[in-house]
C-alpha cells in the first residue's frame, strides 16, 4: 500500500459494498489493501461517488460553484447595470447576492457571499467589478441614496 495512491470511484464502490457485506471497514481495508479511514471517508461520500463517472480517480466537487443558478442571476443583474452605464461595485453585487440568497431560501452559513467568493464568481464569468462603461457614469439609486445619506 503506497501513501499516495489514487482510486477510480468504481474501486471505492466496490469497497463500500465489500464493507457493507461484511459489516466492518476493517474488513474491506484488509481485501483491497486501503485504510479503514478511506473507507469510511469513501462511505460518506458514497451518493456523490453513485453519481459520477465511475473511470474518474478524484471527486473535488463542483468546478463552477455551488450554487450555480445563483451566479446566473447575478452576472445577468451585472449585466443589467453595465447596459445601463453604471459601474458595478463589490458592494453591490453582495447586497444582490445576499437578497436573491433569502428568496431562494438559502442559509447565510451554506453561503458566505465573501469579497474572495466575488472575486471567484467574476473569474467564472469573466467579468471585471469595476469597468468603465463610459465618460460620464450615471450613479445608479444604490449609490445616490447611500451618497444623499453621507452628505445631507
Amino acid at each position: 500500500m503506497d501513501k499516495f495512491s489514487s482510486y477510480s470511484v468504481g474501486f471505492k464502490l466496490k469497497v463500500i459494498d465489500f464493507a457493507e457485506k461484511h459489516g466492518n471497514q476493517a474488513a474491506a481495508g484488509h481485501e483491497f489493501t486501503v485504510t479503514e479511514f478511506k473507507g469510511t471517508y469513501w462511505h460518506k461520500q458514497k451518493p456523490a461517488l453513485q453519481n459520477t463517472n465511475k473511470s474518474r480517480k478524484a471527486f473535488r466537487g463542483p468546478k463552477w460553484g455551488k450554487f450555480s443558478a445563483l451566479a446566473d442571476e447575478l452576472f445577468e443583474y451585472v449585466i443589467g447595470l453595465r447596459k445601463d452605464g453604471c459601474c458595478v461595485l463589490h458592494k453591490m453585487v453582495h447586497f444582490k447576492a445576499c437578497e436573491l440568497a433569502t428568496k431562494r431560501g438559502i442559509s447565510r452559513t451554506d453561503l458566505k457571499v465573501s469579497r474572495g467568493w466575488i472575486t471567484r464568481l467574476t473569474k467564472r464569468k469573466s467579468l471585471s467589478v469595476r469597468r468603465r462603461t463610459s465618460v460620464c457614469q450615471r450613479i445608479n439609486d444604490f449609490l445616490s441614496a447611500d451618497w444623499r445619506t453621507r452628505t445631507i
